[in-house]
């Protein structure tokens, strides 16, 4: 997985609001304090840790990147269910929870449901399926930072889900290169997709490289399209997660997402 990781960064981020409820001692600006929920659910892999932290004041200057913890909160409580099995959290770090024994399974769908003082937060998403990738291929197309130059795109063939999202990249060695979030592109008089797996700046094709493509539940794209909304170079006076379409409902903002990956695709 590497989305994962660039969703928790931006989570992080966006604990920092300007909102309009109630106004903290600290700062003269209006100040909504939520819970800040990052959980991504992986098909037939054990749900670790995910995090939970707060919002903060807009004018608050020692907190995410300046050394201080004022957005880990404590005595949170709740469970994430399959409608079978209830799997109670557990807090392991500063703002690090498990679900212990939930290994998700691909098909099935699931609900959040976390309290911390007078606020409460809920979610639901189901695992997609993974992908099997049928074929890869190269296309030809127009750079969209320049008009006139050409280049050389991997592609990944495979039969989607209408339910799904589609995240392609591919490993050179170590070196992974990945596209954007897509919902895919039917390929004509046929049940399968094409998806490009190559940045749109990339240009030299390996002779050897290994293609995936993560599936992941459809809430997540209108998260995608949206996550830079409101975004300006003076992150004091930005709105930084003002409408952005979360998932996570209730007195708090995030995501809680169901994912999967297929099998690697080597190409030699």
């Amino acid at each position: 997985m590497n989305i994962k990781y660039y969703i928790i960064s931006l989570l992080l981020t966006a604990a920092i609001l300007n909102s309009c409820e109630e106004t903290m001692s600290d700062t003269e600006l209006p100040y909504l304090e939520k819970m800040v929920v990052m959980c991504v659910l992986e098909a037939g892999k054990p749900l670790v840790k995910f995090e939970i932290t707060k919002t903060l004041p807009p004018l608050y200057s020692d907190g995410l990147w300046g050394g201080g913890n004022d957005f880990i909160i404590s005595g949170v409580t709740g469970s994430i269910s399959d409608g079978s099995n209830v799997y109670s959290i557990t807090k392991i770090g500063n703002m690090v929870y498990e679900a212990e024994g939930l290994i998700p399974e691909a098909g099935k769908t699931y609900t959040l449901s976390l309290k911390w003082k007078d606020k409460s937060v809920w979610a639901a998403t189901t695992i997609p399926y993974p992908v099997s990738i049928d074929s890869t291929g190269t296309r030809k197309d127009v750079s969209e930072w320049n008009q006139y130059d050409s280049l050389t795109f991997i592609v990944a063939y495979f039969k989607p889900n209408n339910s799904s999202v589609y995240f392609g990249y591919f490993l050179d060695g170590s070196k992974l290169y990945g596209d954007a979030v897509k919902r895919y592109d039917r390929v004509s008089g046929s049940d399968y997709c094409s998806l490009v797996v190559s940045p749109g700046w990339f240009n030299v094709i390996p002779e050897k490289y290994t293609v995936y493509v993560e599936s992941w539940d459809l809430p997540f794209y209108d998260y995608w399209t949206t996550r830079n909304n409101g975004d300006s170079d003076n992150e004091i006076f930005s709105t930084s997660g003002v409408n952005i379409k979360w998932n996570i409902q209730g007195d708090g903002l995030g995501l809680f997402i169901g994912t999967s990956e297929s099998e690697g695709y080597e190409v030699k």
